[in-house]
């Protein structure tokens, strides 16, 4: 692995050297720029091997010289809720949809507030969507989507809401949405017929 490392150190500056050689041929310079970048994506891809996401997070922040905001942007799954946009962040998603059982959605979310209880959610409205094209750029969007929607949704209320760890700047959350059908699963309608005869 060392000896990998040391090769790709290598690479950087010998293709920055040949570029710089070749200036006059800008589409061969070019290429030579996209192969210099790739070569500092790999560095920085082996920096990080063996890293905590909160490291990796630290990272970022100190390279770019301020610290990173999480948003929904070109995320595949989003949320919509009471909160507002880009204070709850999904990190996972398991929907269970069944033929004859009342649907349910487990998520874990991250968000920079830290402070979230389960009075701020237990029982609103939230919306999820499902973006198959998040990955694409915008003129792939409209280019592949031919005006169709596309995207999945699901709608439902958060059934519970519990804060589940601090792992560094973000605090994880998990939330369960059921459909508004469930809140008939939650009360009762009895009578005690004691003492009483049959007349």
């Amino acid at each position: 692995m060392g000896s990998l490392s040391a090769l790709v150190g290598l690479a950087g500056p010998i293709a920055s050297t040949v570029a710089g050689q070749i200036g006059p041929l800008a589409g061969v310079a070019g290429h030579l720029d996209t192969v210099q970048r790739a070569v500092q994506l790999a560095q920085t891809g082996f920096s990080l091997m063996n890293k905590t996401p909160a490291a990796i997070a630290d990272a970022l922040n100190n390279a770019t010289g301020g610290v990173a905001r999480l948003t929904q942007l070109n995320r595949y799954v989003t949320i919509e809720s009471p909160l507002g946009p880009d204070v709850l962040l999904v990190g996972a998603a398991v929907i269970d949809e069944h033929v004859n059982r009342l649907p349910e959605i487990h998520l874990d979310l991250l968000s920079h507030k830290h402070d979230l209880t389960p009075d701020h959610l237990i029982g609103q409205p939230i919306k999820l969507r499902l973006d198959h094209n998040a990955r694409q750029s915008t003129l792939e969007r409209i280019v592949m989507s031919g005006g169709a929607d596309n995207n999945r949704y699901f709608d439902g209320y958060v059934a519970s809401f519990d804060r589940a760890g601090n792992p560094g700047r973000v605090t994880q959350y998990h939330m369960t949405v059921v459909p508004w059908f469930w809140f008939l699963t939650r009360s009762t309608d009895c009578r005690i017929f004691q003492n009483k005869t049959s007349r």
